[in-house]
Order: C-alpha cells, then structure tokens, then sequence
C-alpha cells in the first residue's frame, strides 16, 4: 500500500481517508507535491502493517511505532492522535483539510501561524494535537503556555489536552498509570515538560507581562483575536520567542507559536488590534508545498525571497492562514445551520469580516 518517489516512501492505502481528499484536492489545485502528508519514513519497518491501538503490540513493534512517530509527525496524526467526544464511544480519528494540513506544515517547518476558521471546523483540535505531540516527542525542559479570553476557558483547554493524552495507546501516555493530574499542573516528569494556564490580563502593563520570564518553544492561543490587549502580550512575548528560537535552532529543533480564532469582531478594540496584526502578517500560500527544504530555510531564516506568483519579495517569520467554509469541505446547509444559531444567541460578529 505504500508507493516510492524521488526516493521516498508514501502510504497510500491509508484508512485515514480524510488524508487522501486533502491530497487529492492539492492535486487539483495544481500542486506539485501534493502527496507530502502520506509519508513513511521507515518503510523497512511495515509501519502500515502495524495497528498502533492493538492490545497485543510486541515491544519490538511498539519501538517501531515510536520511532516512526517521532520522526514523522504525518504518520502520528494520519495513523494515531486520538480524538474523543462526548457521546461516543471511542476516539475519533483526526480530519484533515487544507487547513490543519497548512497548520502542521507550518509547525514542522518552524513558522509561527494564525490561523483563522468558521467555527465547527477543527481549529482548536489542529493545535491542540500538535501541542499533544510537542508534549509527548518534542521538548524537554519547556513550559508550553494555553492563552484563552478567561481563565476558565484555558482551563477548559487543559482538560481536552489531557483527555487527548489520556486517549493514546497505554505504551505513549505519560499520565498512564500516575495519579491524575490538575489541570494546572499537567506536566510530563521524565521530559519536565508542563502546560502553563495564561488568562487575558485587564491592561496594556499586565498583558505585556504575561509571557515575560518564559522562553517559548510553543504555544496555543485560543481565539486571539477575542483576547483584551493581545497586541501588547504579543508585544511582551517577542524576547521570549526570540530566545527559543535561538535555543532550539542550536539544539537542532523548531519552535511554533499557534494562534487560532474564528474571525474576531472589528467593532472592538481586540478585534481592531487583531486586524492590524493579520495586516502585517504575510499570507500563507499553498506554493509552499513546491518549495525545495532549502527555499523554506532561507524564508525563515531572514532573507527575502521570491515566491512564484507573489507580487513581492517576502521575509516569512509567520503566516496568516485562512480558509472558508467551502474550502473546508463544508455546504451552504452547513452555513444556514452555523448563522441562526448564531443569531439566535445574538453571537454573529464572526460575519461581519
């Protein structure tokens, strides 16, 4: 089920379907290296022989498994990351669209994004898993902070993210076996990895302060663009982003800072301020996916660079990235839905952009 080209190896039979469409659909849309999110990194293993949820895993198999996700975090979204919900039975698999495969593009390569969706379309659940797999493969020795409007949102982030965690196999949970964990303290004891809760601050001087001291290699901002004075704890996190990356780039690593929202309301002052920051932010463009890894290098790295089809020369350090309902698999049906309860609830600021 796996195919080779240009010397490396693709699997296309897997029973994640939804990681087919979105291949098919760049197909469509004319790119060239439409396949990337199907790769196998070791295919001398039969990695797609192996069911990662099988009760019976020998340890040699399960060293695969972990190989194979540590190396590629593709297979670790198409083949494991678990999803539950409420009311069903067992975890779902994730979905992957033009949007979550932008999302973890960017991540693997180091680009900090924003990402804008309708709601109900799995924005929270992209970075929420490429948190879980920073958590689990990525880092030791960091503190990965959740930002969010209030402080019980944040928390509620923290209970997914350790519902999440506590969906993995047995053999890749590090909450498995321990006693449970407050969501304020979830933190990974052999990798000294935690999760900090960082609420929205009251004023410009606390918001500023919110992320002083870290050093960010991560980190989920839920609904940014909702958040009181997120222009200034931006502002106050740069020394910090700064920082990581240098860190990380001496440690052989990448860093990501995630920032989702659906469309904030312009009539606001964090809508206002969000608007600004998306006016400077640079698009993100599915050309990409074309570039060599040497191209992508020097985006980030600080020299400009011209993309094809771009008007101008760009230097990339992070991405505004946005699609709509259509783009994402969704009908006029699913709008009509999403728009009377929205009215219902007098919550529609989210069609005003």
């Amino acid at each position: 089920r796996s195919v080779k080209v240009e010397g490396r190896y693709y699997d296309v039979g897997t029973k994640n379907k939804s990681f087919l469409i979105t291949a098919n659909e760049l197909r469509t849309l004319g790119i060239n290296n439409w396949y990337f999110m199907l790769e196998i990194k070791y295919p001398q293993f039969n990695i797609s022989d192996i069911d990662p949820f099988d009760p019976n895993l020998t340890p040699d198999q399960i060293g695969k498994i972990h190989i194979e996700s540590a190396a590629n975090l593709w297979y670790w979204l198409r083949e494991i990351a678990p999803i539950p919900a409420q009311g069903s039975p067992k975890p779902y698999s994730l979905v992957l669209t033009r949007a979550s495969c932008a999302a973890t593009w960017c991540y693997i390569h180091g680009i900090d994004f924003l990402l804008c969706q309708p709601r109900q379309t799995w924005k929270t659940t992209i970075a929420m898993l490429l948190t879980e797999y920073s958590f689990i493969y990525k880092y030791n020795n960091v503190i990965i902070p959740f930002l969010h409007i209030t402080e019980p949102r944040c928390m509620e982030n923290a209970g997914v993210f350790r519902s999440y965690v506590d969906s993995l196999p047995n053999y890749m949970n590090p909450f498995y076996g321990k006693k449970k964990m407050g969501l304020k303290s979830l933190k990974y004891e052999e990798h000294n990895t935690s999760i900090k809760i960082v609420a929205s601050a009251d004023s410009p001087i606390k918001a500023k302060d919110k992320l002083r001291g870290l050093t960010l290699f991560s980190l989920l901002g839920d609904e940014w663009e909702f958040i009181p004075h997120i222009n200034y704890v931006l502002t106050g996190a740069s020394p910090a982003v700064i920082s990581g990356r240098k860190i990380a780039a001496e440690n052989g690593l990448k860093t990501c800072m995630m920032y989702v929202s659906t469309p904030g309301d312009p009539e606001t002052p964090q809508g206002k301020a969000a608007e600004k920051i998306i006016a400077a932010t640079p698009r993100f463009s599915e050309r990409f996916y074309d570039l060599t890894e040497e191209q992508v290098a020097c985006l980030f790295d600080g020299m400009e660079m011209e993309v094809e089809g771009e008007e101008k020369k760009q230097q990339v350090t992070s991405v505004y990235i946005e699609f709509n309902y259509k783009q994402l698999r969704k009908d006029d049906k699913y709008l009509r839905e999403q728009y009377a309860e929205a009215v219902k609830t007098g919550d529609v600021v989210e069609y005003r952009r």
